[in-house]
């Protein structure tokens, strides 16, 4: 073999290392990708820069500390902007404001907003009873965030309220004592200073009391020393359940009683922050039954895994997932939904009738006549520091019975 066929042979054999070598480059780029997609990561931006930007305005009454609960559902809105980040080929940018707790503050925040067509949408995190009363007939789509007080809609049709209605939240408990627990016999407590745990606790009275439960004692907490009264009270009672509605109290009384009756099913709701309601406070809340708007072994579909992917990914950077957060995400998914229907020539009306609920993560179905979603609420226990998943469930009449997710 002479030198010229000695360097040919070369020639080749160092171009098939060089093959080699971008085949390889080329599978690492196909792992790298279907590595990100599985582990959550957003898509890169895909969007015309040139165009003009699809504008959501994000109303707070004030973000406060970074883990409280208007600035999970920030983070919520923004990992949900990270995964969707335009609509059609336009760039969707967020600008938040806070109201403070104040009726003028709100208008201010509002009126700023939608000044001179400035967005395309609010979503609003407001915990006001006549919220829709002081928007002024907005002519752009609002998501109001927080849990509607009241049962009966009031009327704004451009204003979609996403949380479940404490009338549902009522139903899912009572039938998730009677019907799953097989608890005829239930001790309802509830917090005076708190208008959303009184309520509760009432629509949820005669919600059991209609499915042909009992009623054992409706007992009220006022100040801290009432915790001790009620407790020693309950200690001697022979009901099988405890209901008692999230507040700021309820904690310190679900834990004396988890000490005392160990034999007693202990019921909350309403929470939004359920991870800090687990671990807060002193003595194991183990057994406790958690009814809240969201939990992650629930979630399906492409934007509810992608959410879920990205918070245990990201867990140092976000923490741990809730309630808060999902609503916010869903806010976020569904305003957008929304206004791409209003472009294409939709009433705020209709876009909100026609919305695509299939793919948000804290199981909405749809929109009842009386202007408030239908949804699953989402039941868990707690073991240790966690909320294991145990089912899903509908409000009585939606229900077909128990959800086939349940364990």
């Amino acid at each position: 073999m002479n030198f010229l066929s000695k360097n040919i042979r070369g020639e080749q054999l160092m171009k098939g290392v060089r093959i080699q070598e971008k085949c390889l480059f080329v599978l690492i780029v196909i792992v790298m990708a279907v590595w990100g997609c599985t582990k959550g990561e957003p898509e890169p931006p895909k969007y015309d820069p040139d165009k003009e930007p699809v504008r959501i305005g994000v109303i707070l009454p004030s973000l406060g500390e970074t883990s409280g609960p208007y600035q999970k559902q920030l983070d919520g809105i923004r990992v949900a902007n990270m995964i969707m980040p335009a609509l059609e080929d336009r760039k969707i940018s967020i600008t938040v404001r806070e109201s403070g707790s104040s009726g003028k503050g709100l208008s201010d925040a509002f009126e700023e907003l939608t000044g001179a067509g400035r967005v395309n949408g609010i979503i609003l995190a407001v915990e006001q009873k006549d919220i829709v009363c002081k928007l002024k007939d907005p002519v752009i789509p609002v998501i109001q965030t927080t849990v509607p007080l009241d049962t009966i809609r009031k009327n704004n049709n451009h204003v979609l309220r996403i949380c479940s209605s404490l009338n549902d939240q009522a139903d899912i408990v009572a039938h998730f004592i009677l019907d799953r627990l097989k608890v005829r016999k239930t001790v309802v407590i509830f917090d005076q200073e708190d208008d959303a745990s009184v309520l509760l606790s009432s629509l949820f009275s005669l919600k059991m009391v209609d499915a042909g439960g009992v009623i054992a004692d409706i007992l009220s907490v006022k100040k801290a020393d009432d915790v001790r009264g009620i407790v020693e009270r309950l200690i001697k009672d022979d009901a099988q359940a405890v209901y008692m509605p999230y507040s700021q109290r309820s904690q310190s009384i679900i834990r004396c009683l988890k000490d005392r009756r160990k034999d007693m099913a202990l019921i909350t709701s309403n929470i939004f922050l359920e991870k800090r309601f687990i671990k807060g406070g002193e003595g194991d809340l183990g057994g406790l039954y958690v009814i809240s708007e969201f939990h992650p072994d629930a979630v399906h579909g492409e934007f509810g895994s992608r959410y879920v992917g990205i918070y245990r990914d990201r867990k140092k950077e976000l923490g741990d997932m809730a309630s808060v957060s999902a609503i916010g995400a869903d806010a976020y998914f569904c305003l957008v939904d929304i206004i791409g229907s209003v472009e294409a020539g939709k009433s705020i009306e209709e876009a909100m009738r026609v919305l695509r609920w299939e793919g948000t993560l804290s199981g909405i179905t749809g929109l009842k006549p009386s202007g408030h979603v239908s949804k699953y609420m989402h039941i868990g226990r707690v073991a240790g520091s966690t909320l294991i998943y145990v089912e899903s469930m509908l409000p009585d009449g939606l229900n077909p019975g128990a959800d086939v997710r349940a364990q």
